[in-house]
């Protein structure tokens, strides 16, 4: 698997490209059909969905750093 190197766009995502891209709610993927207001709800639910994920993902990351799994018990978060 390549690396993407500084600099490229993969480094400028943001939440909604990174929800996206991963596919978190492919029924949430903008259509070429979808008035601009939906296009923009569902860009707004990936978004949302996306926070969502990772809050989860740290909270269980946090969780098996002190042994507890599986577990998302809100813990301080430590920049890593």
């Amino acid at each position: 698997m390549d690396h993407a190197v500084r600099g490229e766009e993969i480094y400028r995502w943001r939440s909604y490209e990174m929800g996206l891209n991963l596919g978190i709610s492919p029924i949430n993927k903008p259509r070429a059909r979808d008035s601009l207001e939906r296009a923009r709800d569902k860009q707004a639910n990936i978004r949302t969905m996306y926070s969502q994920h990772k809050k989860a993902a740290q909270d269980l990351i946090a969780n098996v750093e002190i042994g507890l799994f599986p577990c998302k018990d809100p813990l301080p978060f430590v920049r890593r």
